[in-house]
């Protein structure tokens, strides 16, 4: 029997090392992120669930790409560094191939996203028309489901003020 609580201890620890090795860097907003992933996909019965991540920063966005890949999900990424065909091409690779769409705000102007309801905001921008802006590029004319919006905010933090003031 004591081998068998050691060997249980020590499957329980491979499983745990497996868990940080698949899902990153394990800070509270990528856990989040992932339990909102697990979440939506069940209650919408359908594990191909479309979502647009949005993100302020593109070190983020990759890093979130990179988590995300690792774990077997597919993706497209868009940012204001590429040029107009490498956007076409990321919004068409999103619609026809692609779970998520990762962005920066420059996906939150001029693109018609309606084929997608989830919207994540991972970041959130100080000026409340920007998130306006994104949400816009789903919740319009065409759009058959329900949307759905997820806003990132961490506690304690000057982040949290900034969004009560608002």
């Amino acid at each position: 029997k004591p081998y068998l609580e050691k060997e249980i201890d020590i499957l329980e620890n491979c499983v745990s090392l497996a868990q940080k090795t698949s899902q990153g860097r394990q800070d509270s907003k990528m856990k989040k992120l992932l339990e909102i992933i697990d979440v939506v996909t069940f209650e919408e019965n359908n594990p191909q669930t479309k979502f647009i991540i949005f993100t302020e920063f593109i070190e983020t966005q990759n890093y979130i790409g990179e988590v995300l890949k690792n774990m077997g999900y597919s993706i497209s990424l868009f940012n204001g560094r590429m040029n107009l065909q490498e956007k076409i091409k990321s919004k068409s690779e999103f619609q026809d191939e692609c779970q998520f769409l990762i962005t920066t705000d420059s996906g939150g102007e001029g693109i018609n996203l309606q084929f997608c309801h989830v919207i994540i905001n991972y970041d959130l921008p100080w000026n409340p028309m920007k998130i306006e802006q994104r949400i816009g590029r789903i919740d319009r004319i065409g759009q058959t489901q329900d949307v759905k919006i997820f806003n990132f905010v961490l506690d304690g933090t000057v982040e949290e003020r900034v969004r009560s003031v608002l």
